[in-house]
């Protein structure tokens, strides 16, 4: 790939541009097979931006000035290698998420207003980037869970009030929900999701510790082991019994991850065909292919269940990766955290035609 470019950025103005040009012209057509007719050349844009580079470089050199502009000429050619491991990836078919990973403005918007109604922070110290950046890492986990059982009650036209609902949140990991323990993890939740008549269940095999409290109407449970070796899965997916957990959520779920394809692919074939699943992931590619791991695993599900929907995710974190350097798996991409979102209704549901969804927190202001 272009990160094995072979020419060092500090030997750039030492060459004359048709090497460099000719590298990048390798670089660009190197997965594509020996067979092919012929070598596409550079794209215009790729080879505009190198010659760029290249000049600024020379003139840095020709005149033996050690410039700061020198280290932002480095991120730029390191951000044209990546354009470039695009290109290569483009011609030879192989799917992959787009180079550049942005904050939105609807994630900045919900991450404003979240400032501002769950930590109570005045909007004049919400202009401070980092700080927002900071309670979206913090708080992450918790919003997606609750983007979740929101965009459910939306989906499943109960708007007003959801009693008794039962959710599982499959594999959660300690870098994510975890990340400041459980008693942590569950304070969030109340502040959220106020003490709604729900029931959550925390069940993988990073759990720390068996564990269940209820905090007024909600009832949290904590279960280290895979989903498909609890005793609620062994019932088969169809029956009244399994229906009764209507929402499954897995955040970051990595299901291309080769260690977890199995456990995954086990999971999925004790899920009911009723019930709503939410996957988050680092990135848009990242979720397409949790879509269709889970169609994979799922093969025996009707067509209803075809009509999901993949976006960004409003609740992901601001922070993590800004670009990817490209690689031939989607599991090696990083991005970040909850940063997009895959949606199944699940039968009985709305299908792709999400509806307008409201603000939260769900319980305590309805």
């Amino acid at each position: 790939m272009a990160r094995n470019f072979p020419l060092p950025f500090r030997s750039l103005p030492l060459l004359p541009f048709k090497i460099i040009e000719s590298e990048l012209s390798r670089a660009c057509n190197q997965l594509v097979s020996s067979d092919a007719p012929s070598m596409l050349p550079v794209p215009d844009h790729i080879r505009q931006e190198a010659q760029r580079i290249w000049q600024s470089l020379l003139d840095m050199h020709e005149k033996h000035e050690q410039h700061e502009n020198e280290i932002l000429e480095a991120q730029a050619w390191s951000l044209l290698l990546s354009k470039v491991q695009a290109e290569a990836l483009d011609r030879a078919h192989v799917p992959h998420p787009p180079v550049m990973i942005p904050v939105t403005e609807e994630q900045l918007s919900f991450w404003h207003r979240f400032a501002m109604e769950v930590e109570f922070l005045p909007p004049e110290e919400l202009e401070d980037l980092e700080l927002l950046e900071a309670i979206s890492e913090e708080w992450t986990g918790a919003a997606s869970i609750a983007e979740a059982i929101r965009l459910h009650r939306a989906i499943r036209g109960h708007v007003e009030s959801m009693q008794g609902l039962k959710v599982c949140i499959l594999g959660p990991s300690s870098s994510c929900e975890y990340h400041l323990g459980i008693e942590v993890l569950e304070e969030k939740l109340l502040t959220i999701l106020g003490d709604g008549d729900l029931q959550l269940m925390f069940c993988g095999p990073e759990v720390p510790t068996a564990r269940s409290s209820q905090r007024g109407k909600l009832q949290l449970e904590h279960r280290p082991g895979l989903w498909h070796e609890q005793p609620e899965a062994g019932v088969v997916a169809g029956t009244a019994a399994a229906a009764s957990w209507e929402l499954f959520i897995a955040l970051n779920a990595g299901t291309s991850l080769r260690e977890y394809q199995e456990q995954w692919r086990e999971t999925f074939m004790k899920l009911p065909q009723s019930s709503m699943i939410y996957i988050t992931g680092y990135n848009l590619l990242e979720v397409q292919e949790a879509n269709r791991d889970l169609r994979t695993g799922m093969d025996r599900w009707p067509d209803e269940l075809d009509e999901a929907t993949c976006r960004v995710c409003r609740s992901g974190t601001l922070k993590g990766f800004d670009r990817v350097e490209l690689g031939t798996t989607p599991a090696s991409f990083p991005g970040k955290a909850n940063y997009a979102e895959c949606i199944v209704p699940g039968l009985g549901g709305l299908g792709a035609g999400l509806p307008v969804e409201p603000w939260w927190p769900i319980f305590a202001r309805s």
